[in-house]
């Protein structure tokens, strides 16, 4: 008996079978769905968007690619909060900014310090996904932010002059609030910001910009999806 369910004899079939009722079981997908909603959308609890992501899992006999999709459309219109854990932040930041790195030892060295070793989690169930555990390990993030803003990453390089073609440090800012942010900051945060850069030792262009893309990196804004 598996699930109420009587399995008559049929060998390798046997088995197959009490696989797939397990893995179309309704708590299956539930929860599958609701870990999907709380890697890819929010933590936040939304009963009503798991069931509805299980309904469709079950419709299509166990599609993740359906199921995904159906979380992503539904769930964004509406988005929740989520701390990026490090490899989503590092990994994140070199795309977005375009530089390339062959991925060695110094690169893998942030991602320890941040508490998330490459392929040295020490148990199966992977790096937890709640927000509360990666945000009480900041001090890594700054320091790989100005660090891949400032090429000192061995096997990493960044083209910082790519990044803006403007003719006023304003409109630099812009252009990567846009790209990092996703939105231009009000023009007096990003003023009172350029302010401070400048107050801080920030007198060249290329300084200006360096550090403008290490603040915007560990900024709330960018940390935070």
């Amino acid at each position: 008996m598996v699930l109420g369910q009587r399995i008559e004899p049929a060998g390798q079939h046997e088995a197959e079978l009490v696989l797939e009722q397990l893995a179309l079981h309704p708590s299956t997908a539930r929860h599958l769905s609701r870990k999907l909603l709380r890697k890819f959308v929010t933590e936040e609890d939304r009963p009503e968007l798991v069931e509805s992501a299980a309904q469709t899992f079950l419709s299509t006999r166990g599609s993740i690619r359906a199921t995904l999709g159906h979380l992503l459309e539904a769930g964004l219109q509406d988005p929740g909060t989520k701390f990026k854990r490090p490899v989503d932040f590092i990994v994140g930041g070199i795309r977005t900014l375009g530089a390339d790195t062959d991925g060695g030892e110094p690169l893998q060295t942030f991602l320890a310090r941040m508490g998330q070793p490459a392929f040295g989690w020490p148990t199966p169930d992977g790096p937890p996904a709640d927000s509360s555990y990666w945000t009480s390990n900041l001090m890594p993030r700054w320091r790989f932010a100005l660090a891949l803003s400032q090429n000192q990453i061995d096997g990493t390089q960044l083209e910082v002059g790519a990044l803006v073609d403007s003719d006023s440090v304003e409109s630099d800012f812009d252009r990567l609030s846009e790209l990092l942010l996703g939105a231009r900051l009000e023009t007096q945060v990003r003023d009172e910001l350029i302010a401070a850069l400048s107050d801080g030792g920030a007198t060249d262009r290329r300084t200006m910009t360096e550090l403008t893309i290490a603040g915007l990196l560990a900024s709330p804004g960018y940390q935070w999806m």
